[in-house]
């Protein structure tokens, strides 16, 4: 094609001409441009190197599209195309008209993309690198150690996932954020400004600088979380080390960090907690001008710039300031080791302590004068397994298919519509006095049960039920009867929780409150039943490679109250029999000392040696409960009632001729330790027993001035049976020491009317008392007053 030009004479027709020429060339451009664009069609016209007749094709090596070219994807659908290669293309568009359920793209290359394609299909390459506005229709990822890419204005409906390769959004603007669906990888996350992840961000560590907004969780598994200003969280962050955000943003959750230290940037808000877990995690930063919701834990020291405020609880390892202006009005603020808690002024702040919950004492305390002392402190407690030393976690699957497989030890569960398995899942071990265990009886305020979900599956749910009855690790689909029933008798009809939207991956949350409330009310942990509605849904189990994936219980809890602060123990006698118990009586003490009478806490019970068994005693019949536990370790716990006011007798049996003491604690008040006097048990013994059937008139009834009647008996063990009886191979006068004890003031010593004898008040030097060859002897004196012990050897 040739254009020829008029010679022009004037400047006017000049400017007309050449107007006319311009136009003439984008015109012409223009169709060049629409003769060479290229329109693919699956299955027909397909690109060089791609063959199949549908719905599977494969491209022997790298597609390239231009600019203009398009894809559409006809019947058959869904379609899958596979490409040995790469796809470079450019602003092509792919399955425009159609949705990403109807194209899997498997691209073993690279997958380059510019401002303006499109490509509606779920997306799997070797890596992935676009720029400017891209529209992914679908999920986007990629094998291996490939990363992935993302220019400013990129949207991704589905989620970009990554096994180990880094994710990086380039930096937008105001008006060109980059949104995508969720993120989870195995390696570095890292989004510049102006970016959206509309739900979880999980990674390696997550890094991203202002202007980014979060629509879920943040999760680094291995190393940190840092956030640029201007952030929006509206889930919780969980980093493995450190957690940084920047200035002027907000968190909707709680922020976590397992082993360093959280810094807060000013003016932010969490509307959660904050909390510093691990044997190595330090320090809790709050800048200032930032509010934080619930409470703060620190293992080391919390510091609030001027301006801030708290509204939960505040719990340090170290010293706790607060600067100029800051409040946390309905908050206890404690030191555990008592060290320093700086405060503007008494009425900045709700209540104070120093020292391990539920102690306090003031003397920590700045200023004058100097708030209250807390009442009772929320505490938070995670167990997860392998973490912090925690082992407890209990998880199985349960077959329909395979009845009899054994999936304890499995790395993952997974709940499959077509066949309906089930998950058992219990936290072992929670409850008790032990330094990281909940006490019996604590007020629970909240407690979640996070899994970390793999694999989702859209619009379907996923429940959860408390279960009644006792299971294994080893259990399976036949042990338990065909699977579990939820009738009220292996599982509760009604569920505890349930996951409404069974797409989301990485951790997903159950509310489990109520259930953990029965627990510490005393119900049985049996741990809980998962299964699912049409979901095909899987999640790590307790056994899983890595310990931070794996389930995880977070409870928040008060205190139980307790002001006790020592015991009396006192037994009976110090020279028991083997072949009985002997009553042992405990009171409750306050610091007064006083005996405490609304005592109802627990106390354990525990012997010297580690033998003995306990039971209840008598006159009064306790109103506590008692728990011996296993037989013969000398160990047990008693749970007090209001009816004990503080008083309770128990029995301990010890079937071993030898020396012991009995420690009694309160299981919260480490500090309430009491030990009873040495108990020296022998295989032989005296038993003086009051008023054989009334064999004086009247003596079942104790009056001072009246007679009684009492019989000692000789008690032997047989050294080859163990059986103890009356020792009746005794033969002949036996002379034995009798003296009493009493109880008040002195009086006229009561006296034996037969034999004749006056008891003494102490030990005497030489036997005073004879029996005789019978069974028993029996003792008739006139007690004088109305309390006596009586006490005999031979």
């Amino acid at each position: 094609m040739s254009l020829r030009l008029s010679k022009v004479t004037s400047i006017g027709s000049m400017g007309r001409h050449v107007v006319l020429l311009v136009v003439l060339l984008a015109g012409l451009f223009s169709a060049m441009t629409s003769a060479h664009a290229a329109a693919y069609v699956f299955p027909g016209t397909l690109p060089t190197g791609c063959t199949g007749s549908g719905p599977a094709y494969t491209c022997s090596s790298t597609v390239t599209l231009a600019g203009a070219d398009t894809v559409t994807i006809n019947s058959p659908k869904p379609a899958t195309i596979t490409i040995s290669g790469g796809l470079t293309m450019n602003g092509a568009k792919i399955n425009n008209a159609g949705t990403a359920a109807d194209l899997t793209l498997n691209i073993s290359g690279a997958l380059s993309a510019s401002a303006g394609a499109v490509v509606n299909a779920n997306v799997t390459a070797g890596s992935v690198s676009s720029t400017g506005a891209v529209s992914y229709g679908g999920a986007l990822g990629t094998t291996g150690a490939g990363a992935i890419t993302l220019g400013a204005g990129t949207t991704v409906t589905g989620a970009v996932t990554s096994v180990t390769g880094a994710i990086a959004f380039l930096t937008g603007t105001v008006s060109t954020y980059t949104t995508v669906g969720s993120i989870s990888s195995g390696g570095t996350v890292t989004l510049n400004s102006y970016n959206s992840v509309l739900g979880n961000t999980t990674g390696y560590l997550i890094s991203s600088a202002g202007h980014n907004d979060y629509g879920g969780n943040i999760t680094s598994t291995t190393t940190y979380v840092s956030l640029g200003g201007y952030a929006t969280v509206t889930g919780s962050i969980t980093s493995q080390t450190y957690v940084d955000i920047g200035s002027n943003s907000s968190v909707g959750g709680s922020i976590t960090s397992n082993s360093s230290y959280i810094d807060t940037g000013s003016s932010s808000s969490i509307t959660g907690s904050l909390t510093t877990t691990g044997a190595s995690a330090t320090y809790i930063d709050i800048h200032g001008n930032t509010t934080v919701g619930g409470s703060i834990t620190s293992k080391t020291y919390i510091s609030m710039i001027s301006g801030s405020t708290v509204g939960g609880d505040m719990v340090a390892g170290t010293t706790i300031t607060m600067g100029t202006g800051s409040s946390a009005t309905s908050s206890c603020l404690r030191s555990t080791s008592s060290g320093a808690i700086n405060i503007p002024s008494a009425a900045s702040v709700g209540s104070a302590c120093c020292g391990v919950a539920p102690a306090c004492s003031s003397a920590c305390v700045s200023g004058t004068p100097k708030p209250p002392a807390c009442a009772g402190s929320s505490v938070s407690a995670t167990f997860q397994q392998g973490v912090n030393s925690y082992t407890g976690t209990v998880d199985t699957m349960l077959d329909p298919v395979a009845t009899t497989a054994n999936n304890g030890s499995a790395t993952s569960f997974i709940l499959d519509d077509d066949t309906d398995p089930q998950i058992l899942m219990r936290f072992d071990n929670i409850f008790g006095a032990g330094a990281s265990q909940i006490p019996l009886g604590a007020t629970i305020t909240s407690a979640t049960l996070s899994v970390y979900v793999y694999s989702g599956d859209a619009a379907e749910s996923v429940q959860l039920y408390r279960m009644l009855t006792s299971w294994t690790q080893a259990s399976n689909w036949t042990t338990m009867s065909g699977g579990v029933s939820r009738d009220n008798v292996e599982a509760r009809s009604a569920e505890d929780s349930h996951i409404g939207d069974t797409a989301l991956t990485g951790f997903q949350s159950l509310d489990v409150t109520a259930t953990l409330s029965a627990w510490s009310a005393g119900a049985t942990n049996n741990g809980w039943l998962l299964r699912g509605d049409d979901a095909v849904w899987g999640i790590y189990s307790a056994d899983y490679a890595t310990a931070a994936s794996r389930p995880k219980l977070t409870v928040v809890y008060t205190m139980p109250a307790s002001g006790v602060a020592s015991y009396t123990v006192v037994p009976a006698t110090t020279s028991p029999s083997t072949c009985s118990a002997v009553t042992i009586t405990i009171t409750a003490r306050t610091s007064a000392p006083a005996t405490y009478t609304g005592y109802t806490g627990t106390i354990n019970l525990t012997t010297s040696t580690g033998k003995g068994d306990w039971a209840l005693g008598a006159t009064p019949t306790p109103s506590g409960t008692l728990n011996n536990g296993t037989a013969n370790d000398g160990a047990a716990t008693y749970t007090f009632a209001a009816g004990d006011s503080g008083v309770v007798k128990l029995t301990l049996t010890n079937t071993q001729a030898n020396s012991l003491t009995v420690n009694v604690v309160d299981s919260v008040i480490a500090g309430s330790s009491t030990t009873s006097a040495s108990m020296s048990f022998s295989d032989n013994a005296f038993i003086l027993a009051e008023d054989l059937s009334s064999r004086i008139a009247g003596s079942d009834v104790v009056v001072a001035g009246r007679n009684h009647d009492f019989q000692v008996t000789a008690i032997k063990k047989d050294s080859v049976t163990g059986a103890c009886g009356t020792a009746t191979t005794y033969t002949g006068a036996k002379t034995l020491k009798m003296w009493r004890t009493d109880s008040g003031s002195s009086w006229t010593a009561p006296t034996v009317v037969s034999p004749a004898l006056t008891i003494p008040s102490s030990v005497p030097g030489a036997s005073n008392l004879t029996l005789w060859s019978e069974r028993g002897k029996r003792l008739t004196w006139h007690q004088t007053r109305k309390s006596i012990t009586m006490w005999s050897h031979s």
